[in-house]
């Protein structure tokens, strides 16, 4: 039987991390955030988002015990057989039917899809190109690294571009799938009707929904990279982040609507 396996993409500071933590409360779910940078996390001994380093977590000790887990560079040949070796051994510690991986690039989803042993639903995360690109272009703390590393604010020119062409390229992939491998979920509506956008996600993964999926919390999560506030004491509250429309000015608004303006009308945002 194929290994199931939820494929976040999307653009960053798109709401991934909060869909994840949410999917990871289905008794048959088991999410393991951005996998991709498994190497990164093992090499620098950063932390799982339970807290606890990674090569000390109890979850990912289990994992590791199972062999040599380690997934190489993307070039590598081997690549795509490691990362089916690491959700192997992620299933059998787990006993989750369902594996969510976030990692949101879409040259490891490519990959993912070649496998034979996989079966990849894809969903794609989209958030109104604004918000993204104000998020952007913020400097933001990294807990994980134990915060001695910080991701450097990206100018709005250069956060629009990476917005279109990320989306773009996601675009691309979906159109080799078909509509049982495939949603586009928007952050917005997932925050407004999170009832009825995990409902659909379930349904994807042949899933039956589970309201423990509408109160979330961290305990028994261990997620890779991810946004801050997976290590914040505070509960987790589905609220919609909405405070960039007081934060960007109109010149910045006027060169996103020229630039990526159509694609986000697409994804149903309109510009004002």
């Amino acid at each position: 039987m194929k290994q199931r396996i939820l494929y976040i993409t999307s653009m960053g500071h798109s709401g991934s991390t909060l869909l994840d933590v949410l999917l990871n409360q289905h008794e048959q779910i088991q999410s393991i955030g951005e996998v991709m940078f498994l190497d990164e996390w093992m090499e620098q001994k950063y932390l799982c988002s339970c807290g606890a380093k990674i090569h000390h977590c109890s979850f990912w000790k289990q994992v590791f015990e199972r062999g040599n887990i380690s997934l190489g560079s993307m070039d590598d040949p081997n690549y795509l057989n490691h990362s089916v070796a690491l959700f192997e051994a992620i299933a059998k510690v787990s006993d989750a039917p369902v594996i969510v991986d976030s990692s949101k690039s879409p040259q490891r989803l490519q990959k993912l899809l070649a496998a034979p042993q996989l079966d990849v639903k894809v969903v794609h995360l989209v958030r109104n190109g604004l918000a993204v690109v104000n998020s952007l272009k913020k400097s933001h703390d990294r807990p994980g690294t134990g915060s001695d590393l910080r991701t450097p604010p990206t100018p709005a020119y250069r956060g629009i571009l990476r917005w279109v062409k990320r989306n773009r390229q996601i675009e691309r992939i979906s159109r080799s799938l078909g509509a049982n491998s495939f949603l586009r979920v928007r952050y917005e509506d997932l925050c407004q009707d999170p009832e009825g956008v995990l409902g659909e996600i379930c349904e994807l993964t042949g899933l039956e929904f589970n309201k423990a999926m509408l109160t979330p919390d961290l305990d028994n999560n261990h997620n890779i990279s991810g946004s801050r506030w997976r290590f914040s004491e505070d509960d987790v509250v589905i609220k919609l982040d909405e405070k960039w429309k007081h934060q960007i000015g109109p010149g910045i608004k006027l060169l996103f609507q020229m630039i990526g303006g159509r694609l986000n009308k697409k994804y149903g945002y309109t510009f004002r």
